[in-house]
């Protein structure tokens, strides 16, 4: 998967826009898991727009792609 289209839409320097938009998702994400709508969200942030959540979306599940981690207890040694 390549990176998110729409961070290119931002006139920082490129590994600048890079974070920033980092960023905007781990906010974005948050918001969305403590149960905000997408509509309370775009109100609250008037720059941001409807695909800018669904790209953020797209990061996150890209970030979690090839991220595995073992949730099991650790044996236990004696």
């Amino acid at each position: 998967m390549a990176w998110p289209s729409r961070a290119s839409r931002w006139t920082l320097p490129s590994a600048l826009a890079k974070l920033a938009f980092a960023g905007c998702v781990f906010r974005l994400l948050g918001l969305l898991a403590a149960g905000e709508t997408r509509e309370s969200i775009l109100n609250e942030y008037r720059y941001l727009e409807r695909e800018d959540i669904d790209e953020a979306l797209r990061y996150a599940a890209f970030l979690a792609e090839d991220l595995a981690v073992d949730l099991s207890p650790p044996a236990e040694q004696e």
